[in-house]
């Protein structure tokens, strides 16, 4: 499958990136069911240790939520390169995540100086989101239900700036890097960070 056959139009990606942000969720998962074969193609280069290769699909699809939710429309970053950035660091946190369990003890303590310098979404800061998984993949992406809840959630509990340390970081920058964007230090980022997490935990415990 060539490129041009994996990456929709951007402009009908913008079209509708725009009826999403108006509140049409069938949008959503008009972009989700256009973008799921570039999700697989990526998906199929990776084996998860202790898992299945639909699992990895659905993290894909995890990671084109992320780029749904938080791409710029002003950006001259095309949604496609955005998507596919997330898309590959989700698959490669499900990975690296399956291959070091047996050391999660040591693995769970990661120090502020380390994020201040590696990027957060290589490793750790998708997962720490909790996004929605994919229910039944073959169907729908996402419920509709978790998608407008979640969609609300980051509209309105967030504020301002911990909306733009998500975006940041969820877009590849360090903690340093987007503390440099936001004229914050890294605690102060580090310190967003945690709240988003007590938000989004907060959240997770509402839906159920």
């Amino acid at each position: 499958m060539t490129s041009s056959q994996l990456h929709p139009s951007a402009k009908r990606d913008l079209e509708l990136l725009n009826r999403y942000r108006s509140g049409d969720i069938e949008a959503a998962e008009e972009l989700f069911a256009s973008y799921k074969p570039l999700v697989i193609s990526r998906a199929n280069r990776y084996f998860l240790q202790g898992g299945e290769q639909e699992d990895l699909i659905q993290e894909g699809m995890i990671g084109l939520f992320q780029a749904l939710e938080i791409y710029d429309m002003d950006s001259d970053l095309p949604f496609a390169a955005l998507a596919e950035r997330l898309i590959q660091a989700r698959l490669i946190d499900a990975v690296r995540s399956g291959t070091r369990q047996k050391h999660k003890p040591l693995n769970e303590s990661i120090s502020l100086e380390a994020k201040s310098e590696n990027p957060a979404g290589a490793d750790s800061f998708n997962a720490q989101l909790n996004l929605p998984g994919v229910k039944n993949p073959e169907d729908k992406a996402i419920a509709k239900e978790e998608l407008e809840a979640l969609h609300d959630f980051m509209q309105n509990k967030l504020s301002p700036m911990e909306a733009r340390v998500v975006s940041l970081l969820q877009q590849g920058l360090s903690y340093r890097e987007t503390g440099n964007v936001l004229n914050k230090n890294v605690k102060s980022i580090d310190n967003a960070v945690q709240r988003i997490r007590r938000k989004m935990k907060y959240f997770w415990d509402e839906q159920r």
